[in-house]
């Protein structure tokens, strides 16, 4: 067990997880080791909230964060375990089900809604922030941009969205999902309302580095009024 916690922790180190101020959810080995298996997905989503959103316990209490494509509610768990006001949005019934179960079995709370991104059930400037961990990239661009429309109406002036969007050729869930590639000038287009941050670009490998996938990685911000 001393070598896999190690294992974990030096993996956490290299990828840059413990750059910021995890407090609740770093209290446990199995979260460290939680953190490192979905890597690829999750901790980029954690840097972007605790960069933009660390603060005292109530302030992020008041901090309202929308995971977009809360899937099983990993995202959900993380945000409700260090104190934000977590809410989240799916698509898919079982999945909102699984979610709501996961936090109800570790006495968390959050606002937890089966729905359509593009007509979000909320109302306008009432996010802090948004997460999209690679779900507005399964529509179409035009679907995309009226749902980046809606992530703009729900976010308060001054709020942030984080978004990832494939950029590989790397075919990801192809027989389950249809997946829109954009570059970054495409990007920047779909974004056009908002003041976009940042643009990165994070490679990873799978396969003993037989498959190469690429994201961009996209921090938007809505103008104060």
């Amino acid at each position: 067990m001393c070598i896999k916690y190690i294992s974990v922790f030096v993996c956490c180190q290299m990828t840059g997880v413990f750059k910021y101020p995890f407090k609740n959810s770093f209290t446990s080995i199995f979260w460290k080791m939680y953190i490192c298996i979905f890597y690829f997905e999750n901790s980029l989503s954690y840097t972007f909230v605790f960069r933009y959103f660390s603060g005292s316990s109530s302030a992020r209490r008041n901090t309202k964060i929308l995971d977009l494509g809360s899937g099983r509610g990993s995202h959900l768990w993380f945000l409700a375990r260090e104190g934000f006001d977590a809410h989240g949005i799916d698509a898919s019934e079982s999945a909102v089900c699984a979610a709501r179960n996961l936090l109800r079995s570790e006495h968390l709370t959050a606002d937890i809604l089966c729905g359509d991104f593009s007509e979000l059930p909320f109302d306008s400037e009432y996010f802090d922030g948004i997460i999209d961990a690679a779900s507005i990239q399964h529509n179409s661009i035009d679907a995309a941009k009226r749902i980046l429309d809606e992530a703009y109406r729900v976010t308060k002036p001054g709020g942030f969205v984080f978004s990832m969007f494939l950029q590989s050729d790397r075919c990801l869930s192809a027989s389950e999902f249809f997946t829109t590639r954009l570059e970054e000038e495409k990007l920047r287009l779909l974004f056009e309302k908002f003041k976009i941050r940042d643009i990165d670009v994070h490679h990873y490998t799978e396969n003993s580095q037989d498959s190469a996938i690429t994201f961009s990685l996209v921090t938007a911000q809505k103008g104060e009024k």
